[in-house]
């Protein structure tokens, strides 16, 4: 996967090299081995077309239009071996071409715009030259005689003298540059000197009591009652003590600004002083936008003090990408944001003390206006809740979730998280919840602008202050959410130019440095990860750099070449990180199976009343856990196996699902299946590989089908394994690893997306195929 020539690392057109490689080993087969070393020409041949459309000097495209600039409308310099490739591949490079297409017009169209800055701009200069440069080093591949298109002489040295190239540290974290402000979510920012004055705090701030916009389940958890319950026993804190003692307690910054900083804070109410303190923790800020940062908390020694939090399930951008859209219909696109969320919410106040912040002495508290005798020192404590507690990410989603609910604003069957069907309606509004953040779609406008408006009278009536800057009404037009642009016209979900020209900087940047940290590296694999969560099985492509990050740490090493050729792998997937909410479902459920003997693809034809029903099941992890635990079910053991322990309203839910599951293995046996492959291995093969290789097999035959691009297919596995993997997009284990990659690479050429299910053996109408053959 990762082992080709330098020509081809700056491209998503080599993941067809392993993705059309037979399913069972086969080089003595030479029909498909002369189509598969054609394949190769070609995918160098694109390469060059690439590298072309990225280092055209002139500000827009050839004069063709982007739906006719294909592959083939550019010089061919070998019609032989596009002749010889199967009309599937030549698809998917036609395919491939058009949107790297796309995404160089629109990525020079933001370039030359006012709005773009010039950092911008130089990161999509250094990426076309980087892929010129690539393709001039290799001059087998190059078709024309001349290559007009050489990097000047003084590039690198011009490039090394920009500020955007300079080795910068950061004084608190010894990382590399990092962007002071994000430009998406979950992007990571650089901490930076505490200034008093930038600090950003409410200008007006009313504290809602934290137990009065809590459910009351939850509040009751976090009352002075429940004190002994939250607090974890001094035996286990001792513990923890001695195998990862704390650093102390410290502020990044001058002793100056912070008084001044604890001035501000007393001005607005947001702090309080004790002598006896609970706990003592640090305070950092970090980049917020250019002329204001983010004030943080670290309560490390008060996290300690606590239990862990419970879990937290927030939509993702694999959320977004489940949703349907019918075709050609129009999508409605709002969103919302609290200003100042966690600083309005009120702290009980047995907890105050655990928040203590070090302390100031009589002349220092006396400078702010807090009269205090020679000789005391007191200790300032926050009033409302920090960001840096183990727990506020779960307080505050559940005091936004209770504002919207309580109210009757929406219903939570229409959240992300809990809703029954994927299809994006007139009738209601699915809608996501992300701390402070707040969207919804619908195809009626006046509904879905209804419902935002009650959703913000709701926060007003719990107190809270919504930013109104960051209000977007309903619309088609594309509206950032949590990161990406979903537009409503085309019904497509994408990183925005902006952003993604700022991930290439900053990876460009640390492929330029002479060392780098574990931690450094993982900030920018952070942002990565993030992006590649709209395509999951673009996933595949990391694993070096996950072993870099852990074994450097915080020292510093040379990138490994595997980690240079990873990075460098996801800068040219970036153009097919996109999705489109519109795509049709596959007129076929496949089903695949494998055994020791052989491989089972079967199908079925799919019709619209089966979505209620498999889309349920195909659409999470949690259906599969929840059958694998039905599974374990004995005559010995009436439920579970002894290692697995539930409470009683645990095994009363999971014994409610038994009908809903059996419903469903029903409907499966009760449609007719046809056979599509049944064939013995040729090679022995561990049974997960072998169970992954099938669903190789069977999204090749899917792909014969020349509307199978840009589909979902629903697809159902009796492995685990198998099924985990294809969730996760990737796999710790190499040879799981290898297979997937290929799958990953069909997938993300023709759009494909996949939504597997799990179901018993004795269900899995392929059961028989991979056993049972013909010839027997």
């Amino acid at each position: 996967w990762l082992s080709f020539p330098a020509r081809a690392r700056l491209s998503p057109l080599p993941l067809l090299r392993t993705a059309w490689k037979p399913p069972c080993h086969s080089a003595r087969n030479r029909s498909r081995f002369r189509r598969r070393c054609a394949l190769i020409a070609v995918t160098n041949h694109c390469i060059y077309t690439l590298n072309r459309m990225y280092s055209t000097t002139s500000a827009s495209l050839p004069a063709c239009t982007i739906s006719s600039l294909s592959l083939f409308t550019l010089s061919q310099p070998d019609n032989l071996s596009l002749a010889r490739c199967s009309v599937g591949q030549q698809r998917l490079l036609s395919q491939l071409t058009s949107q790297c297409i796309s995404f160089v017009s629109k990525a020079r169209a933001w370039c030359a715009s006012p709005s773009a800055c010039d950092i911008d701009a130089l990161a999509f200069d250094v990426l076309t030259s980087s892929l010129c440069a690539v393709a001039h080093d290799h001059p087998l591949d190059d078709p024309s005689p001349s290559r007009t298109n050489r990097l000047p002489n003084d590039f690198s040295a011009r490039v090394m003298t920009r500020p955007l190239f300079q080795q910068e540290y950061d004084p608190l974290l010894q990382t590399p540059f990092l962007p002071r402000s994000s430009a998406f979510s979950s992007s990571p920012t650089c901490v930076v000197p505490l200034i008093a004055q930038r600090v950003a705090l409410p200008d007006s701030l009313h504290i809602v009591p934290l137990e009065s916009v809590l459910p009351v389940s939850v509040a009751a958890s976090y009352t002075a009652a429940a004190a002994p319950a939250l607090l974890r026993s001094p035996l286990a804190v001792w513990e923890l003590n001695v195998a990862r003692p704390l650093c102390p307690p410290r502020v990044a910054g001058c002793r100056t600004e912070y008084v001044h900083l604890i001035g501000r804070l007393v001005e607005r109410g947001m702090i309080s002083f004790t002598a006896t303190p609970a706990a003592v923790n640090g305070v950092f800020t970090v980049g917020k936008d250019t002329v204001s940062d983010r004030l943080i908390i670290d309560a490390q020694p008060a996290n300690r003090l606590f239990v862990d939090c419970p879990p937290v399930s927030l939509p993702d951008p694999s959320h977004l990408v489940q949703l349907q859209v019918p075709a050609g219909s129009t999508v409605y696109v709002g969103k919302s944001d609290l200003s100042n969320f966690y600083h309005h919410i009120g702290l009980p106040q047995w907890m105050q003390p655990y928040f203590a912040l070090p302390s100031l002495t009589a002349a220092e508290l006396v400078s702010i206006g807090i009269p205090s005798a020679p000789g005391d020192s007191l200790y300032p404590m926050c009033l409302t809740l920090p960001m840096g507690f183990s727990h506020a990410v779960y307080l505050a989603q559940a005091v936004h979730e209770h504002i919207v609910y309580a109210a009757g604003s929406l219903a939570l069957e229409h959240n992300l998280l809990h809703m029954p069907s994927p299809l994006v309606t007139a009738k209601s509004a699915l809608h996501g919840i992300v701390i402070d953040d707040f969207f919804l779609f619908s195809l009626n406008q006046s509904l879905a602008t209804q419902q935002l408006t009650r959703v913000l009278a709701a926060y007003r009536t719990a107190g809270f202050i919504v930013k109104e800057s960051k209000v977007v009404m309903p619309t088609a037009a594309p509206v950032k959410v949590i990161g990406f642009d979903i537009d409503g016209t085309s019904s497509s979900v994408s990183l925005s130019i902006p952003s993604r020209l700022s991930l290439v900087r900053s990876t460009l940047q640390v492929l330029q440095l002479p060392s780098i940290t574990g931690t450094a590296l993982s900030h920018l694999i952070g942002r990565w990860t993030w992006c590649l969560l709209i395509r999951r099985p673009a996933l595949s492509v990391l694993q070096h750099s996950y072993r870099f990050i852990q074994i450097a740490g915080s020292r510093r090493f040379v990138l490994w070449p595997s980690v240079r050729r990873e990075l460098a792998a996801l800068l040219g997937l970036l153009p097919l990180l996109q999705c489109r909410l519109d795509a049709p479902i596959f007129p076929r459920i496949v089903a695949t199976d494998a055994s020791e003997r052989g491989a089972g693809v079967v199908c079925t034809p799919f019709t619209a009343p089966d979505t209620a029903m498999y889309w349920p099941m195909c659409s999470s992890r949690r259906h599969a856990t929840l059958q694998a635990l039905l599974q374990c079910e004995s005559d010995a053991n009436p439920l579970l196996s002894p290692g697995i322990c539930l409470t009683p309203l645990q095994r009363s839910q999971l014994l409610q699902t038994r009908h809903w599951f059996n419903t469903f293995y029903t409907d499966v046996s009760s449609h007719r299946w046809s056979t599509i492959v049944s064939k013995a291995w040729r090679a022995p093969e561990h049974i997960n590989a072998s169970e992954l290789r099938v669903v190789l097999l069977a999204i090749h035959w899917i792909l014969s089908y020349p509307s199978s691009l840009h589909r979902r297919v629903y697809l159902l596995v009796d492995s685990t394994v198998a099924f985990f993997s294809l969730w996760k997009g990737r796999s710790s284990s190499a040879s799981l690893l290898l297979i997937l990659r290929q799958i990953a690479a069909l997938q993300l050429a023709s759009g494909l997306s996949l939504c597997t299910g799990w179901i018993p053996s004795e269900v899995n109408p392929a059961d028989g195929p991979s056993r049972h053959f013909p010839h027997d």
